[in-house]
């Protein structure tokens, strides 16, 4: 049986993964490893999602509560993707890190069922990661399924978040509303 790290971005996108890798019968230890998620109420809003999720999934967790509000707002103040790029290389390395550290056979990322996230920028650090750490990384096609999920996650009452996480993630959709 495969034993797979998984880093959770959000509960209302691991939803649909979390389902199809159980019934694939893979043993998952969820990862939550999101210090860039801004501001700090929201990323309280997204813990309590996810351990509602493990609540119902029976899935182990592993639960990071680094906070980075001051790294992401003025030493990450970089364009896209380059800051996108950093905070998947980052995500996916402590992911990485746990799966070593439980003896999990591989990693992968519930980021990979979003169609708004950029898949190939994803892979390219999951690679990057695996190649450092030595850890396979499993490229999983989730999006199929994310209309499914989201769906879900409505009618689990879920909260669902409007932008990525990150500072400014939210000040260019507040830029856009305007």
């Amino acid at each position: 049986m495969l034993k797979l790290a998984l880093h959770i971005c959000c509960a209302p996108c691991a939803l649909w993964p979390v389902e199809v890798l159980q019934n694939q019968g893979v043993d998952l230890l969820g990862v939550f490893f999101n210090p860039n998620i801004h501001p700090a109420d929201e990323w309280e809003r997204r813990r309590k999602e996810v351990l509602r999720l493990v609540r119902k999934t029976a899935i182990a967790i592993d639960i990071n509560p680094r906070y980075m509000e001051e790294f992401w707002r003025e030493e990450l103040d970089l364009p896209m993707p380059e800051r996108c790029a950093y905070c998947y290389r980052m995500r996916l390395m402590y992911t990485a890190i746990t799966a070593k550290k439980h003896d999990c056979d591989a990693f992968s990322t519930t980021l990979l069922v979003s169609p708004w996230q950029n898949r190939e920028l994803i892979l390219r650090e999951a690679y990057v990661v695996q190649e450092f750490l030595r850890i396979p990384f499993i490229p999983y096609d989730f999006r199929p399924g994310y209309r499914r999920g989201q769906a879900r996650a409505k009618q689990l009452n879920m909260y669902r978040q409007k932008y990525c996480a990150c500072i400014h993630s939210l000040n260019e959709r507040k830029e856009e509303s305007v």
